[in-house]
Order: structure tokens, then C-alpha cells, then sequence
């Protein structure tokens, strides 16, 4: 639509790290890995361009089985980049945004891939959201998941909430939604919000193999 067009062109100003695509064609995975290092992955308005177009790419992507979804350097993702932040302090332009990665985190879950996210370090705030639109998450054993928008005095607003409600039930989520806080690899499996904890050292090899396990029919 014509807003969605508009907020791209202003999103893509907001310059910033990147989302890197690659798709290896013999396992049939794809990995998306979100590179803003020196900011903990934090989502840029590039980065979330960059995302919509992977989204795309993967759409188109007939014979592709899964994808993997993880930050560089240890860390999923801080949430959203503050200079972008800063840059669509309107609240039209914040609407429009929200609506923007609203529709690029449903397409993600959408998928016809299995998708998997790979949570270490932190996923705070829109990091935590994102990891919501995969099928699946795993987190390394110091990993920390944290619906923070509420310490921001902002509300969830790439659908992460609605999402997060299906996957740990109308209570939990309230009280992640409201407190905050932190929660632990430990936590988090016994919640389900994670599938699996893994050792930092391995963690990006043994989750790759976990999806390719899942892809193949070979559990």
C-alpha cells in the first residue's frame, strides 16, 4: 500500500548495520543474520528495510526448507537502533513503522520455511518480537529474552504481544508484557517460549543441525 511505500523510503534513510541474507542450496537453509555488532544487533531503520526484502526473497523461494535466523558476535538483538528511534519521534511516522514491521514479522511467520531463531546475548524490546515470528527458538545457556517496551514507556508493536500470547498462554505473557523483566534460557524452556538450551561455544553449528534435522525428516 501507499504507507507502506512512504515509511520504506524514510526507514532505509536510517542507516545502520544490515541483515545479511545466505541461502545454501544443498541443505535448503537460509540463514538470516541480523550485523549491527557495536550496538548489540540493534534494529536500524535499514535493518528493517533490509528484513522486508528477505522476507521477500524467501517468499519466492520454492524448494527452501527452513531458516535460521541469529545476531553476529553473541547477541540476537537489542531492540530498536536509537538514532532511528530518534528520527521517527512523530507519531504518525511511528505508526506507520509499527504498521510496516507489523506486516514484515506476520509475512516472516508466514513462511512456507521452518524457521528458527537463535537467541544469545540479549533479545530485548523489538528483538524479542522478532524471535516471536519464528516457528521455533533455541537460546545458549546466559541468553535473556525481555519484553522491555513497558521501561520504555512504549507498548509491543510489531505484533510480538498477539504472538507471544499464543505461545505461553494469556497469563504468562501478561506478566512478561507488564514487568518487563528478564527472563533465562531455563525460564524460558519452562515456559516453552524456548525449545532448547544450548552451550554458547556451539550454539550457531548445533542449531543449524537442529533445523537441518527438522527439514529432512530425520529426527
Amino acid at each position: 500500500s501507499r504507507y507502506i511505500s512512504t515509511i520504506r523510503d524514510y526507514l532505509v534513510t536510517c542507516i545502520g548495520g544490515s541483515m545479511d541474507l545466505k541461502i545454501d542450496d544443498r541443505s535448503k537453509i537460509a540463514t538470516i543474520v541480523l550485523n549491527q555488532p557495536e550496538k548489540k544487533n540493534a534494529l536500524s531503520g535499514k535493518m528493517m528495510v533490509d528484513l522486508q526484502e528477505i522476507v521477500s526473497k524467501l517468499e519466492g523461494w520454492n524448494e527452501g526448507k527452513g531458516v535460521l535466523m541469529y545476531g553476529s558476535k553473541g547477541s540476537f538483538c537489542s531492540g530498536g537502533d536509537l538514532e532511528t528511534v530518534g528520527k521517527i519521534l512523530d507519531p504518525e511516522l511511528g505508526i506507520q513503522m509499527c504498521n510496516f514491521m507489523q506486516q514484515v514479522t506476520t509475512r516472516l511467520s508466514n513462511l512456507h520455511l521452518v524457521s528458527l531463531a537463535l537467541v544469545q546475548g540479549y533479545a530485548l524490546g523489538g528483538g524479542a518480537e522478532l524471535a516471536t515470528a519464528c516457528d521455533f527458538r533455541l537460546m545458549t545457556e546466559n541468553a535473556c529474552i525481555g519484553f522491555t517496551h513497558v521501561k520504555l514507556g512504549v507498548s509491543s508493536s510489531f505484533g510480538g504481544a498477539s504472538r507471544l500470547v499464543k505461545l505461553i498462554g494469556r497469563k504468562n505473557a501478561l506478566d512478561l508484557l507488564l514487568s518487563g523483566r528478564l527472563i533465562g534460557a531455563t525460564e524460558a524452556f519452562n515456559l516453552k517460549l524456548s525449545d532448547c538450551t544450548l552451550t554458547e561455544s556451539t550454539a550457531t553449528l548445533k542449531a543449524y543441525e537442529w533445523l537441518e534435522r527438522r527439514t529432512n525428516n530425520q529426527l
